[in-house]
């Protein structure tokens, strides 16, 4: 969730193995392991929070992402997140039309 709004759902498992969203993305990297010292984070998150009274149009993330492209100022809706070669519908669902394969 980021300001109020879901970006992202599904199982702990396919959340954690394959974040779809960019902010879920950034939370996972920011977590420490013994593998990776703090220093190798990706410092993705850039720009300012936003204004909780005048949130931005369409993904709220979309001002401090990294990927955002025209497209993302429009209203997103939570999609689900198709595996290639998976037979069944899955219940992963995020709301970011570029990691969303076809």
């Amino acid at each position: 969730m980021y300001l109020g709004q879901i970006v992202e759902t599904g199982t702990a498992e396919a959340v954690f193995d394959d974040p779809a969203h960019p902010y879920t993305r950034t939370l996972l990297a920011s977590v420490p392991s013994l593998k990776n010292s703090l220093l190798d984070v990706d410092a993705s998150l850039t720009g300012e929070l936003p204004n909780n009274r005048r949130l931005p149009a369409g993904c709220y993330y979309r001002e401090r992402c990294g990927s955002a492209v025209p497209g993302c100022e429009l209203p997103q809706a939570l999609l689900t997140v198709r595996k290639a070669g998976a037979e069944k519908a899955s219940p992963h669902q995020a709301r970011c039309h570029l990691h969303i394969p076809a």
